[in-house]
């Protein structure tokens, strides 16, 4: 009688509950102090249209892949939010820790020649 009222093909019960399990792992996926490496990590490289398993064939991908400044910027800005978000800084502590995460991971600025003409 009890597994009738779960699930029995005749009820809805069971899919219903698989489907709130599905809707809270979806949410397991957002950005938390254990991920946010990561998910900075990739997107930075996303910008530039690289992803993490490229790095795996190109052993100099750091002195490869550059940004431009305008591309930096727009990192910066989208970092600097999440992690205020994430960690509840305020506004100078997500810069140094910006600034601590672009020294270690952050993709070199791609400087445009200068000009002399």
């Amino acid at each position: 009688m009890r597994l009738k009222q779960l699930g029995s093909p005749d009820n809805t019960g069971l899919s219903k509950h698989f489907t709130n399990i599905r809707e809270k792992m979806k949410h397991r996926a957002r950005i938390n102090r254990g991920n946010i490496t990561r998910h900075l990590i990739e997107y930075q490289l996303d910008m530039v249209g690289k992803r993490l398993v490229d790095t795996l064939d190109d052993d100099r991908w750091y002195f490869n892949w550059t940004m431009t400044r305008e591309e930096h910027e727009q990192f910066k800005r989208y970092a600097i939010r999440t992690l205020k978000k994430v960690f509840k800084f305020n506004t100078n502590k997500a810069k140094e820790t910006f600034q601590w995460f672009y020294e270690q991971f952050g993709l070199r600025i791609k400087e445009k020649p200068i000009n002399y003409e």
